[in-house]
């Protein structure tokens, strides 16, 4: 009885901090040292017990309220998340949940023989909130070159490395996040999802992997519905730089274009790569001949957008088989 009655001061304690949180500055729970990574030292201990609390008959009720502390904790932080990407506090908020995710990255709670790790769940509620505010962040270059660690990004790398399950996490998320958005497109053009996709997954072509990713998360992930729905996203390429001294004009010119067409080779390169590294199956090579052919029988009129979707998809698949073939070589 004492701890339902601790745990029923503590759930009423933390609803009020819920409506606080609604109508106050959380400038003082990123800056001070001692508020944020308390809260998330919180979420974890409550995780547990919640997570414990399933192996036991008799903690049925226990349960209930380390569910609903569980849920306030997990909206607090959220909310603390997102108001932070809004007011240029993200350098605070990455710094101590890198911290406690570092920290706790490999606890788990074995719940009826099953390993559930506490950085799934912690994840979950991160990546969604950042997924859906980063773009609108004033810090969001900030974000994606200094705070967002290299080995949360996509990278092929990362995903073989064994000990590396944060990225894995991350592509999760992105790609359940990118199928609700590629199925239910909100308007012709979805910044957020354009964003995202150029800069968790650096070393790819982002409108080459975008065009797969529409294909391969469509509703249906057949080709002539792939090319007959909204394609929101895919349309912006890197941004590239350039310094020093190369000669004159014409000189520099054909150095310049030597350049990007390198860097444009090895992410498409990079592109492929990750594709049968993610999607084998589905891109094997009598699936990719079964499309290409299908895609060649397509017929649509000319300059429409079902046209210019067609010729794409087709120039892709191809290029994909080539890329396969070289590589079987």
């Amino acid at each position: 009885m004492n701890s339902e009655v601790n745990l029923k001061t503590i759930l009423g304690l933390l609803n009020d901090f819920e409506l606080f949180l609604k109508n106050r500055s959380i400038s003082f729970l990123v800056f001070i040292p001692e508020v944020f990574p308390k809260i998330l030292c919180w979420h974890f201990l409550v995780w547990q017990k919640e997570k414990e609390s399933l192996n036991k008959e008799e903690e049925t009720s226990l349960f209930l309220y380390y569910n609903e502390i569980t849920r306030i904790l997990d909206y607090i932080i959220e909310v603390i998340e997102e108001r932070a990407l809004k007011q240029k506090e993200a350098f605070y908020l990455f710094k101590y949940f890198k911290e406690h995710l570092n920290n706790n990255k490999n606890s788990y709670v074995k719940v009826n023989g099953d390993r559930k790790y506490y950085r799934e769940d912690l994840l979950d509620i991160f990546c969604e909130v950042f997924f859906e505010n980063v773009d609108g962040s004033p810090e969001k270059y900030g974000i994606w070159e200094h705070y967002f660690p290299i080995d949360w990004k996509i990278i092929i790398t990362n995903l073989k490395d064994d000990n590396n399950y944060i990225s894995i996490i991350f592509l999760n998320s992105f790609l359940e996040w990118c199928q609700e958005r590629i199925s239910h497109p909100k308007g012709e053009f979805d910044k957020k999802l354009e964003e995202v996709n150029r800069n968790l997954f650096p070393n790819v072509d982002p409108i080459i992997w975008a065009k797969i990713l529409i294909f391969v998360l469509a509703p249906f992930g057949h080709v002539k519905s792939t090319i007959e729905m909204p394609w929101t996203f895919g349309y912006l390429g890197r941004i590239r730089s350039y310094s020093g001294y190369w000669g004159e004009k014409g000189e520099r010119e054909k150095k310049i274009r030597e350049l990007m067409n390198s860097q444009d080779q090895l992410e498409t390169k990079n592109t492929f790569e990750l594709t049968f590294y993610l999607f084998k199956e589905k891109f094997s090579k009598e699936n990719l001949i079964n499309y290409i052919e299908e895609l060649e029988r397509l017929k649509y009129n000319e300059d429409t957008s079902e046209e210019r979707k067609r010729l794409s998809l087709l120039d892709v698949f191809k290029n994909m088989l080539e890329f396969m073939s070289e590589n079987e070589k």
